[in-house]
């Protein structure tokens, strides 16, 4: 008895160190170890980010609105209609004017508004802008200041989701924007100029988003590997070599390259567009775990999109000071030097944007994309392709 109780402990005992050796090598591989992550400010104490992104959920007519720049469109009784409904949330972006919004949570998910919902607001924005620039010019280059405003408020301080929203809101501000310069006075055109400068001032600089994608997706990678950590104590067993293969494979080693590519990354965001030099996607982390989210195609994409939210912005700015320019001297300045500010650099090629007056008055474009001067041939911005010629012109080209 005492010679089977000894058998019957050695096997144990080894069962155990087995049970313990492997779980605790399918631990160790799954460990992604330490990574600096900087912490991020705390946002301002009275940040109003939940209000104006909950300005989405309450848009009436959304569908409807979604129509008016894609058509066929509603009618105007019925543009009307989505106006005066929508009342009470146009008179709330109004109160938000001027008041802080930071981005709290990056995570994807967490807020159940998607990116395609947020224009809505800044159409009714465009519509109302139209609607009122026959009787109240004035009033109609509010709407869209509040348009640009609202873009900056839902993505300030946030990841490249937020960009994504915050591109896809800017559209219908850029889109009504010439019908509505052309009704402004000279005043009224220098009084939007500061206001859109204010709001270009306060923009995230693309560096901060692609610094806050990497902790997000950090915390992601973390998540998705911890449950693998158990799995050997738990003697849940792979059921295929794919799975015995990423089970085994240490986790580390991939951190350490996404860490590394998306600070990559972050240095190309302090550089100008032209410079851009899209590093190498890690081997280490993408023979892990596919994702094409994080390709250098699909993150590049968010760099064209936050460059082309700058330009058209910057071409937005100039046009009012042109304006402003006009009405106070009777004539456009023969260069941009002469309105004196920074805002007028075309963060595409890194030099002034494309300008010079005409008999009619000027012309005055972004290279686009492509980084090259097409002559005014108008880029398609519905693709974003960097390899497409065509410039930016005042008026957007989505055809």
């Amino acid at each position: 008895m005492r010679a089977l109780a000894r058998i019957a402990a050695t096997i144990f005992l080894i069962a155990l160190l087995a049970y313990s050796g492997f779980g605790g090598l399918v631990w160790s591989r799954n460990q992604v170890g330490e990574l600096k992550i900087n912490p991020r400010p705390a946002p301002p104490a009275d940040n109003h980010h939940t209000e104006y992104v909950s300005l989405v959920r309450t848009v009436v007519g959304g569908g409807a609105l979604s129509m008016v720049s894609r058509g066929p469109a509603p009618s105007a009784e019925d543009q009307r209609r989505l106006v005066s409904d929508n009342a009470p949330l146009l008179a709330k972006l109004a109160a938000l004017t001027g008041k802080p919004s930071v981005v709290v949570d990056l995570r994807p998910g967490v807020d159940t508004v998607r990116a395609i919902e947020y224009p809505n607001v800044t159409r009714l924005l465009a519509l109302a802008a139209r609607q009122t620039s026959s009787t109240n010019s004035a009033e109609a280059i509010r709407y869209l200041m509040h348009g640009a405003e609202f873009s900056e408020a839902i993505s300030r301080d946030g990841a490249t989701v937020h960009l994504t929203s915050r591109y896809l809101s800017y559209v219908a501000v850029f889109r009504a924007f010439p019908e509505i310069l052309q009704k402004l006075t000279p005043a009224q055109a220098r009084e939007a100029a500061g206001l859109l400068a204010d709001i270009m001032e306060s923009a995230s600089p693309l560096a901060t988003y692609i610094r806050n994608e990497r902790e997000v997706r950090l915390n992601m990678f973390k998540e998705t590997v911890t449950p693998g950590t158990t799995r050997g104590f738990r003697l849940n067993l792979p059921s295929s070599d794919l799975e015995w293969k990423h089970l085994m494979t240490p986790k580390s080693p991939a951190a350490a390259a996404l860490s590394s590519y998306l600070e990559a990354w972050e240095s190309n965001a302090n550089k100008p567009f032209s410079k851009l030099t899209p590093p190498a996607q890690p081997a280490a982390f993408f023979t892990l775990q596919a994702d094409d989210t994080l390709s250098s195609s699909s993150i590049g994409q968010h760099f064209i999109r936050y460059y082309y939210v700058q330009a058209r912005s910057r071409l937005m700015l100039t046009a009012l000071l042109l304006a402003a320019r006009k009405g106070e001297t009777g004539r456009y300045p023969v260069s941009l030097a002469e309105l004196r500010t920074s805002q007028t650099f075309d963060p595409f090629s890194g030099q002034p944007f494309v300008y010079s007056p005409t008999a009619s008055g000027y012309k005055l474009y972004s290279v686009g994309p492509n980084g090259k001067d097409d002559g005014g041939k108008p880029y398609h911005e519905g693709k974003m392709n960097p390899r497409n010629a065509g410039d930016l012109l005042l008026t957007p080209s989505f055809q």
